[in-house]
């Protein structure tokens, strides 16, 4: 990996790392309420705590959703410039 492009890398997981808490922490404390009435083998979840699992997953997945499209753009602009079959 070229040193410029190592930087950016390091910078993006870096920003990923530091947000990402703000954003996860719900995500995290749904799943894990979901987690604890799963526990002992016995289905004690609610529907409005799927809910709250299901929204808050929604949530992470769109704030990641702009760095998956800017990555995978990058791969394919990298794929046309490097593409020995073109």
């Amino acid at each position: 990996m070229e040193g410029a492009e190592s930087a950016e890398k390091e910078r993006e997981s870096g920003i990923l790392k530091g947000d990402s808490h703000l954003f996860a922490l719900p995500l995290q404390k749904a799943a894990a309420e979901v987690e604890n009435q799963l526990k002992e083998g016995k289905n004690k979840v609610s529907d409005s705590q799927l809910i709250t699992l299901d929204n808050e997953l929604n949530v992470v997945l769109t704030e990641l959703a702009p760095l998956l499209a800017e990555e995978s753009e990058k791969k394919e602009k990298g794929k046309r410039i490097f593409d020995p079959h073109s």
